[in-house]
């Protein structure tokens, strides 16, 4: 299993990517998976963090406005801010991590 790269991306990238973020190495904590690479970025700046780097999935959290790559694995994170339906989406990010 190698270290994955998650991309964690709103609208600001001040808080909400700040907190799907810190949700997502605590759940690497928890389950003792190696700790994954979080790059936190606003919306309109993952075109280019996807420039040069292996992602393995992004997280926005709200309905992501751009086109990417489809190969690309999205999980919404909106349930990671608001806490409804937050233990599915935690389920999915954890299948990503031990992937």
């Amino acid at each position: 299993m190698s270290q994955k790269t998650i991309i964690a991306c709103c609208a600001s990238s001040m808080i909400t990517s700040k907190i799907v973020a810190e949700k997502i190495l605590q759940l690497a904590r928890d389950h003792m998976i190696e700790t994954p690479k979080i790059i936190q970025c606003k919306f309109d700046k993952v075109q280019d963090k996807l420039q040069g780097e292996k992602v393995d999935c992004i997280i926005p959290t709200s309905p992501f406005p751009l086109e990417i790559d489809c190969s690309i694995k999205v999980i919404l994170g909106t349930p990671l801010i608001t806490g409804t339906n937050e233990i599915q989406t935690l389920d999915d990010v954890l299948l990503l991590l031990k992937s």
